[in-house]
């Protein structure tokens, strides 16, 4: 029993290194190798079913399933290995003849084609479909054993599960390959499974080029799965435009809506150009710098001395308040703060009233923006802001005057 068994093992190890042989090197051999090798592939194959049928008669019931895993194993193998060679020796048969150069690159071996992989996804069907269609299906050097291989090799989880009881048959192919395209070639499963895919497409955490990039491509690759379905997804702007923008950053949505210009509803296309635009500027904005005084230097020295640092642009890096990924006027934190609040920040971090940038005073500011509620020149966040500020610096006022002209003030005469 134990001779037949290592006789057996070593017959199919012999066979697998073959088989490897078959696949990564063949094409480089002359036709006086492949002979060899498939005069040794015989030999070896001789030589297994002998010390295999042996081993069968000797096992017993109990490991009978194992022993024929193994001898479909080394079917699996051997059919391979003599497919691959008679290929490889047909085409050195019907060569041209020897009076022609042989092209250099004939010999470049090419890298091995990975197959597809799926484990039950609906939104991946269609890509493992085609592939596995046009690199295994419709291969005609296949036998049908060798493509249940190549299926089950390809599959995982679910998918898996669906034909894990076929065995490595010829005559298990076609069923098995039917099985699984009844499972997931449903035409409405999967137009509902990208619906949901970009329905839950995670909403862009920050405006920057990469956060847009995220949604974007997420929103086109399954747009271009459907179009491969031949669904209309032509007439359906109107939906994609909304589910797209509401994935997007507050400033993003608000640039978006100032770059429309007439009433009529804009286009998916319209929308992809647009966010293709803003992330090259985003790219752009987020490598500028712009030069300031070393710090500690006044600004004669440091004109004269030319001591400069780089630093990023205050205006482009975000939140002046919490420091995230946003502006100021879209940051929660701001918004929740009461009016002193606001006008205590406003003062203590020198930022412009008008704009709620940092760098300039309202007296300076070149924005035409101007309070939405009273038109006044400072921000609309800090409309309760200013009020509050007018009247507590009149109250001021009033408290360090003379009794008599508080007086007055109190009673409108003033």
């Amino acid at each position: 029993m134990s001779s037949s068994v290592k006789t057996r093992d070593s017959a199919l190890n012999a066979i697998k290194r073959y088989m490897a042989k078959s696949t990564d090197d063949a094409f480089t051999m002359d036709a006086e190798n492949i002979k060899s090798y498939m005069q040794l592939l015989s030999e070896q194959w001789t030589r297994f079913n002998s010390a295999q049928d042996a081993v069968e008669i000797s096992c017993g019931s109990d490991n009978a399933e194992i022993e024929e895993s193994v001898r479909i194993q080394a079917e699996t193998w051997y059919s391979t290995a003599l497919a691959n060679f008679n290929r490889v020796q047909k085409c050195r048969t019907e060569a041209q003849p020897a009076s022609v150069t042989t092209p250099v690159s004939a010999a470049i071996r090419l890298p091995k084609m990975e197959l597809p992989k799926f484990s039950g996804d609906s939104t991946e069907w269609i890509g493992f479909f085609d592939a596995f269609s046009t690199l295994v299906d419709c291969n005609a050097a296949l036998s049908n054993g060798q493509k249940l291989h190549y299926l089950r090799s390809c599959l995982r989880g679910d998918a898996l599960k669906i034909i894990s009881g076929f065995k490595i048959f010829d005559v298990n192919y076609e069923e098995a390959w039917d099985l699984l395209k009844s499972r997931y070639k449903v035409m409405s499963v999967i137009v509902e499974g990208h619906f949901r895919a970009m329905a839950n497409v995670k909403r862009a955490a920050s405006d920057t080029a990469d956060a847009i990039k995220g949604v974007i491509d997420a929103f086109q690759q399954h747009i271009r799965e459907l179009k491969a379905l031949g669904r209309p997804v032509e007439f359906w702007d109107d939906w994609l435009v909304y589910e797209l923008v509401n994935k997007l950053d507050f400033e993003t949505r608000k640039q978006w809506g100032l770059s429309l210009v007439t009433d009529e509803p804009p286009s998916f296309e319209q929308l992809s150009t647009f966010l293709e635009v803003r992330c090259r500027s985003l790219s752009m904005l987020s490598s500028s710098t712009v030069l300031v005084p070393a710090k500690g230097k006044t600004a004669s020295v440091c004109k004269s001395t030319n001591v400069f640092h780089a630093v990023q642009d205050q205006n482009s890096t975000g939140c002046t308040f919490c420091n995230g990924p946003h502006k100021i006027y879209s940051c929660e934190k701001f918004r929740d703060l009461d009016a002193n609040g606001k006008s205590k920040f406003v003062r203590e971090s020198r930022v412009c009233m008008n704009c709620l940038s940092s760098g300039h005073y309202k007296a300076k500011c070149n924005s035409t923006s101007a309070c939405r509620i009273c038109h006044q020149r400072h921000h609309t966040l800090l409309h309760n802001t200013a009020a509050t500020t007018n009247a507590t610096t009149v109250a001021h006022f009033v408290n360090r005057s003379s009794p008599m002209l508080r007086a007055q003030m109190t009673t409108g005469r003033y």
